[in-house]
């Protein structure tokens, strides 16, 4: 990707998933990007969990693309799993992408919601 290789220790834990390498901050400007988020929509599949490095760059560009191409598309981003670079950047980045439609989660949200049973 454009800022370097995907470390082994990640790749390892979903060894079947597919990784999509980009060149662009800007996630959404890749068009193997926004096929591979088609086709799990085609699927009904349309919510996008967000998280990473500069809220106020590649996750705000992302997220506002996606959202203004695709109206249908729900938006998540993981608040506490992210980070800009100053507090500020990363605060009204995430007040930009909410006030667009984003909606904010944390991490241990995202992880209860995906466990959904103690069992």
């Amino acid at each position: 990707s454009f800022s370097g290789h995907t470390y082994p220790e990640l790749l390892a834990v979903f060894p079947e998933n597919d990784i999509l390498e980009r060149t662009s901050m800007n996630s959404w400007d890749d068009q193997n990007v926004r096929d591979a988020l088609a086709r799990n929509a085609a699927n009904g599949r349309k919510k996008i969990v967000v998280s990473g490095l500069w809220t106020e760059v590649c996750n705000t560009t992302f997220a506002l693309s996606a959202l203004h191409d695709v109206p249908d598309y729900e938006i998540y981003m993981v608040a506490d799993a992210s980070g800009g670079t100053s507090a500020d950047a990363h605060k009204y980045a995430m007040d930009r992408m909410v006030q667009a439609g984003v909606i904010p989660v944390t991490w241990q949200q995202v992880l209860l919601e995906w466990q959904r049973d103690w069992a």
